[in-house]
């Protein structure tokens, strides 16, 4: 079974690290090589920035979409509910 601080339920642990950051990316890149990539890439964008409290809109391009969803990826999450924390 996964155990994790249960602070992390309400609040987050801070931004992952940029070795993280870099395998998630190559991950996403070799699965949007894989099919269209940029509704791959806003399919992944959108996930991220729902975790990281922050709206998602389609992007003009695969490059945009990549981009945004990079950024949206270090974006420390913002707490759910702050009465928890």
């Amino acid at each position: 079974m996964l155990k994790f601080n249960g602070t992390w339920r309400f609040d987050s642990p801070g931004p992952m690290a940029s070795a993280a950051v870099s395998d998630f990316s190559v991950l996403i890149g070799k699965v949007a090589a894989q099919g269209e990539q940029q509704r791959i890439l806003e399919h992944f964008k959108s996930y991220f920035a729902c975790a990281a409290g922050a709206a998602s809109s389609w992007s003009s391009n695969a490059n945009w979409a990549q981009t945004v969803r990079a950024k949206h990826s270090v974006t420390p999450r913002r707490p759910r509910n702050a009465d928890h924390a």
